[in-house]
């Protein structure tokens, strides 16, 4: 899917190229998201299957 898709197959391509430019975006989003906290409460939702919305 992400290959045959004209909005991301471009990007698959740099980053499977350039393994070093991945790496630093992966590292960015590892960040991110460590600064996401934990919803609690009636704002969280505990999903039974994550594919599916509740």
């Amino acid at each position: 899917m992400l290959l045959t898709s004209r909005s991301t197959a471009g990007i698959v391509r740099n980053n499977a190229v350039s393994g070093a430019a991945w790496a630093i975006k992966l590292g960015a989003a590892m960040v991110k998201m460590g600064s996401i906290d934990a919803l609690t409460g009636r704002q969280g939702e505990i999903k039974k299957n994550c594919r599916v919305v509740n």
